[in-house]
């Protein structure tokens, strides 16, 4: 009663801390001072985030990860997380709060209509009982090959023992090294990201591939306070730079269209395999409709690919399993295809618990492929599914089984939010799926 609350809210992506932050800005009564502390954001940024909300002079945080662990924020309140595949995550996040011996309260709020979040309430003992563990692979193609380009580098610096440090020949910034055959690769982790640019000013950056997803050409993009549309996003000098302009469109929203083109698929004839693919990815369009909303309802705009394809592809390699299913029907892509990718990637959340950003799924000349959808190709996803085949078929069949969509009263539903929509990217948002063939696939 003598002092406010401080309040941390957990979201699992940079739009929806966004969104929640500005929602709780308009619908607060008591008008609650709440800022934005995410990645892409400067550190001047976040640094003021913290340090308000430890003094006192704001009620809450609306975050990423960023603050799960090793910042000082002083004693926290209540903290609430979106619901994540991760209990090790929840369990850090509910434990900023209640330091010192202060009483506290932590939620966890699950989205009745995300797959994930429904089989694990009705599995919630699977969810609280996994185990911590991590597994280093040390024999992995893509981060294999930088590893051995940077040596090269390193031993090429070190003729004649004066060289060693020579920027001009390999550093193209504080942090990045051009490579002779890979091109550039940040000293400090992944590599790949989209410059933010505002008034002739960097004001954030977001990684790839999913920078490419939220700042497409005519993406609005919050950014705690303001409010933005991508005017262009474009090629320059070995680096992506998106131009933004203020919108007034606060209540609206995008989501991109994807389409994936598998160029180098793997070879083998073996059922299951693991390996290595390359792909390209176009941004074709995007969805747009008011946030919150159900996005089956939002309306589609398509670019005009003479006009704008060459901003909006990309090539990129990345570690995959390739799982061969049965021949699909003429005429197109079978809704039931569609449907199966929709709940492997679904069951591989659940098994490999990641997040909905961290996998995707491509079918092509037979096979569908599970990539890691990661800007450097390779979170180790994959290569657990692999490993992990025979559970992540019985996670799909208790996916479909658990959930009664098919028996509530429209029998003909093709699709559910509960067990074959995707919170990913789907080029027909939701539409077009066969649950029937789904079941009988697993």
């Amino acid at each position: 009663k003598d002092e406010k609350g401080r309040q941390l809210i957990f979201s699992n992506t940079h739009n929806d801390a966004e969104i929640l932050s500005r929602n709780i800005k308009k619908s607060s009564k008591q008008r609650m001072k709440i800022k934005v502390h995410r990645g892409g954001l400067s550190q001047g940024k976040r640094n003021d985030a913290e340090l308000e909300l430890k003094y006192g002079d704001i009620d809450a945080i609306s975050c990423t990860p960023t603050l799960e662990l090793g910042i000082d924020i002083g004693a926290i309140d209540v903290a609430i997380s979106a619901f994540t595949s991760k209990h090790d995550s929840f369990i850090q996040r509910s434990g900023r709060a209640g330091r010192n011996g202060k009483k506290s309260y932590t939620f966890c709020v699950f989205d009745p209509n995300d797959a994930g979040c429904y089989y694990y309430s009705k599995n919630i003992d699977d969810y609280i009982k996994q185990e911590h563990k991590i597994e280093i692979s040390t024999d992995n193609p893509i981060i294999s090959s930088k590893h051995r380009e940077a040596k090269k580098v390193e031993m090429d610096c070190k003729i004649g023992g004066k060289d060693y440090y020579n920027k001009t020949k390999y550093m193209t910034s504080s942090y990045e090294l051009t490579l002779p055959e890979t091109g550039k690769m940040s000293i400090r982790g992944s590599t790949g990201k989209i410059l933010i640019h505002y008034n002739g000013k960097t004001i954030g950056e977001r990684g790839v591939p999913v920078g490419y997803y939220q700042l497409h050409k005519n993406a609005l993009y919050p950014m705690d306070p303001d409010f933005y549309e991508v005017d262009l996003l474009k090629k320059e000098a070995g680096s992506v730079k998106a131009y933004l302009k203020k919108s007034v469109e606060e209540n609206q929203a995008t989501k991109a269209i994807v389409r994936v083109i598998l160029k180098e698929p793997l070879t083998s004839s073996n059922d299951r395999e693991y390996g290595k693919i390359s792909l390209l990815r176009i941004i074709t369009g995007y969805y747009k409709g008011t946030a919150g909303t159900n996005v089956m309802e939002w309306v589609r705009y398509d670019f005009d690919e003479d006009e704008d394809g060459e901003n909006f592809r990309w090539y990129s390699d990345h570690m995959a399993v390739k799982i061969i299913v049965p021949p699909v029907e003429a005429g197109g892509e079978d809704p039931g295809i569609h449907t199966i990718i929709h709940v492997f990637v679904n069951a591989a959340k659940i098994v490999t618990k990641c997040e909905a950003e961290e996998i995707d799924a491509i079918y092509d000349g037979g096979s569908i492929y599970l990539y890691d959808n990661t800007n450097d190709g390779v979170n180790g996803v994959s290569q657990m599914i692999y490993e992990n085949y025979e559970k992540v078929l019985e996670t799909s069949r208790k996916l479909l089984d658990d959930c009664n969509c098919d028996k509530r009263k429209n029998p003909e539903m093709g699709g559910c939010p509960r067990c074959t929509f995707t919170t990913g990217f789907c080029l027909t948002n939701n539409k077009e799926l066969d649950k029937k063939k789904a079941r009988e696939f697993f």
